[in-house]
């Protein structure tokens, strides 16, 4: 970055330019003492489909065993897990089909791997990020259309959207975006 804003600077247009610098999710820290081996746990004989990985899976459970992977995954310390229907609102995505019958999600800095992959990844994403925010991502912004020193609370990056046809002049298509949920962070724009 420092390279690109060196040879952008140099731009005679660069006093007129705008810059957002984000990600699209933060990172956390993992620790392999903080492994959980779901199919100690629970028989994947049970199972349809597993699908995901650590620290998210979704799993789709065979006819009449819901209750007792449910029941004993429910047992596990370190982890949540919600039947398809009761997943919390935040989280966006409780009624979408994909999430199939049961949804894992492991506590910051903790990891859901089975038995025959056991990953040693030093970092990973896709904790709540509403209680973790090691989840955030970055948000920097300079240039004639962003106040200076003025810092943001956390956001939510579809909220980006807006906020970007809001400085080019375009008229956004609907979106879960909200700009006047960040619309602070700008000076006025003719």
């Amino acid at each position: 970055l420092g390279q690109y804003f060196t040879a952008i600077r140099r731009l005679p247009n660069f006093k007129q330019l705008n810059f957002i610098i984000t990600s699209d999710h933060g990172m956390q820290t993992l620790s392999p003492e903080r492994n959980i081996i779901l199919d100690k746990y629970v028989d994947t004989a049970d199972l349809k489909i597993i699908s995901g990985n650590n620290p998210i899976y979704n799993l789709k459970v065979k006819h009449g065993k819901l209750e007792v992977v449910y029941q004993a995954l429910k047992k596990v310390a370190h982890m949540h897990v919600w039947k398809h229907d009761s997943l919390p609102k935040h989280l966006h995505y409780g009624h979408n089909p994909r999430t199939l019958d049961l949804t894992l999600v492991a506590d910051p800095g903790w990891s859901l791997y089975w038995s025959w992959h056991v990953g040693t990844e030093k970092g990973t994403h896709g904790y709540d990020p509403v209680t973790d925010r090691a989840m955030h991502a970055i948000f920097y912004a300079a240039g004639p259309a962003f106040k200076r020193g003025y810092q943001e609370h956390p956001f939510k990056n579809v909220d980006l959207y807006p906020l970007m046809a809001k400085i080019l002049h375009l008229k956004p298509a609907p979106s879960d975006g909200n700009l006047n949920d960040i619309k602070d962070m700008l000076k006025k724009i003719k």
